[in-house]
């Protein structure tokens, strides 16, 4: 795909492995409110749709406690973010190698402020623009934010190429009408990948290069 010039990549569970700072942080929070704490695996299972999102999953039902947790979760996140948080193996390798070449854009369903402090920390000076969640970008799936960064570097769909690993980020591309590369070492099983049909799909961060021609 020599004709790419974009590479739009999704953040958790794809360029960086933040499930246990995320797990740590959610029992921290259901400690504080006197609940019990839950294994990784449901973490995992839950992430990908926001911090409401997954606190109204994680709570089921006990959507009063939602705005509690959210005080609790957010604040203590942002400053144990970056204790097992690490990049993803080959992730550094590929960005590096893709500097300069390409336009790069992060598309995160993470906090604004949270997503702009992790950033500056594992990756800074990598990406053209970073967009979280914020008043002005709804969450994906919606394409809002894919299509801005389109019209941000003048380019046509075909020109970018999207990078997940979910079935959040998936749709997001295909809402945008964007090729999108599924990622198997993230927060989904390969199986659940591969349901939702991306354009391709890799097992390494280096494969991803195949597909843009370097």
């Amino acid at each position: 795909m020599p004709h790419i010039k974009t590479l739009i990549f999704d953040l958790d569970g794809t360029l960086l492995d933040t499930l246990g700072d995320i797990t740590h942080s959610v029992n921290y929070t259901l400690n504080k409110l006197k609940l019990k704490p839950i294994e990784t695996n449901l973490v995992r299972k839950y992430l990908g749709h926001g911090a409401t999102a997954l606190w109204k999953k994680i709570l089921d039902g006990q959507n009063k406690l939602v705005d509690d947790a959210l005080a609790i979760y957010l604040p203590y996140l942002e400053k144990h973010s970056k204790i097992l948080t690490k990049p993803y193996p080959g992730i550094m390798d590929l960005l590096l190698k893709v500097k300069g070449k390409y336009r790069l854009a992060l598309i995160s369903n993470k906090h604004q402020k949270a997503l702009e402090h992790v950033v500056e920390y594992y990756f800074k000076d990598i990406f053209d623009v970073v967009i979280g969640e914020s008043p002005n970008f709804p969450k994906k799936p919606n394409p809002q934010s894919l299509l801005y960064v389109l019209s941000l570097f003048n380019q046509n769909r075909g020109d970018a190429l999207f990078i997940g690993d979910s079935e959040v980020d998936i749709n997001t591309a295909k809402n945008a009408k964007v090729d999108v590369i599924g990622v198997s070492w993230g927060f989904r099983d390969l199986e659940d990948i591969l349901k939702e049909k991306p354009n391709y799909v890799v097992q390494n961060a280096s494969e991803i290069l195949k597909f843009i021609g370097e």
